[in-house]
């Protein structure tokens, strides 16, 4: 679990200076349907991990079980103030006995995501967060798109802009490939970009991302490694 706690102190805690190296999850709508994900009183568990890519054995692999892993219920909780959506997670690490504090974040329909309040929220939980935005997908039926949508954090962090190219590669059935390409840097604060790259399996008969992984390499260098996020999804229910 040491993986995680670097994570959460390292890169969230850092009240003047935060790190934000984080992967986007990226998602579709769902082509030919009306379904969208952020419906108020449906509730997902996802399976995941958290990993350094320098060494992949602090991850337990495609069946996120195990030392290392963990999983997050997320509840979407109704229309927030500014006129997204709330949604709450809660995460539950392998062989710890109580979970991680519950994080609310408001998910705007284009992906832009309101955390204002403690705790912040973690690396996981930014990754999946903007993956559930009602409209962000789209543009999906054109195959290849550019997204652009913003990040605010309580008011002693930075603002974050990002920057996210998505690719359809195919279709299998209800499941849709899409390759992703993104850039995250802090608004008004250091000159640090973070470069972000991976893949989703998107189901479009549920309106979720069902399989997520996401690699992201900060520009700069300094005490944090090139990282990434595996997440599966476990259950649904509405």
């Amino acid at each position: 679990m040491a993986f995680k706690g670097k994570v959460r102190a390292a890169w969230w805690l850092k009240k003047h200076h935060v790190r934000l190296l984080f992967g986007l999850a990226l998602f579709s709508a769902a082509l030919g349907t009306s379904a969208t994900a952020a419906t108020a009183g449906r509730h997902l568990r996802y399976a995941f991990a958290v990993y350094s890519t320098t060494d992949v054995t602090t991850h337990a692999g495609s069946n996120l079980s195990g030392p290392g892993t963990a999983t997050m219920d997320v509840d979407f909780l109704g229309p927030g103030p500014r006129g997204g959506m709330l949604i709450r997670a809660e995460e539950s690490w392998w062989h710890e006995l109580r979970a991680e504090q519950a994080v609310t974040c408001e998910v705007d329909a284009g992906g832009s995501l309101t955390c204002d309040q403690y705790p912040v929220p973690s690396m996981a939980e930014f990754v999946l967060f903007p993956m559930l935005a009602q409209n962000y997908f789209n543009e999906i039926s054109a195959s290849k798109w550019q997204q652009h949508y913003t990040i605010a954090l309580p008011a002693n962090y930075y603002r974050f802009s990002t920057t996210v190219k998505l690719n359809v590669l195919r279709w299998s059935g209800p499941v849709a490939d899409i390759e992703t390409e993104g850039v995250t840097q802090a608004v008004g604060g250091p000159l640090e970009r973070q470069i972000e790259h991976g893949s989703v399996k998107f189901d479009r008969s549920s309106a979720l991302p069902i399989a997520i992984h996401e690699e992201w390499t900060p520009t700069m260098l300094d005490d944090t490694a090139p990282a990434a996020v595996d997440f599966k999804l476990v259950e649904q229910s509405t």
